[in-house]
């Protein structure tokens, strides 16, 4: 079902109606307003062997780390946890689950 605005709504089999916002330019100048204070703040939190999600970093970058250390020292393992596996199976089940 579409209606007209900003917004939209669907309904999935099962469950409520769940709106769909459409962003307007001011939501993403407030969100790009919004990511920029919390990476000032936080940016200087990380390690500098963190990778994820940080500005100016990449996986390829990551690798290109992995590989450096991996060639340079003896390494007896290495652990890939799959952590968004996890994730995306504990947010599946509560939404299947939940009434």
């Amino acid at each position: 079902m579409v209606a007209s605005g900003p917004w939209a709504s669907r309904r999935c089999p099962g469950h409520r109606v769940a709106a769909l916002v459409i962003a307007s330019l001011e939501d993403k100048i407030v969100q790009q307003a919004v990511l920029w204070v919390l990476q000032s703040i936080y940016e200087q939190d990380f390690l500098g062997f963190s990778y994820g999600f940080r500005p100016g970093r990449s996986r390829h970058d990551a690798l290109d780390a992995l590989y450096v250390a991996v060639t340079s020292k003896r390494v007896n393992w290495i652990l890939d946890t799959g952590y968004w596996m996890l994730i995306s199976k504990v947010s599946l089940t509560r939404s299947t689950t939940s009434g």
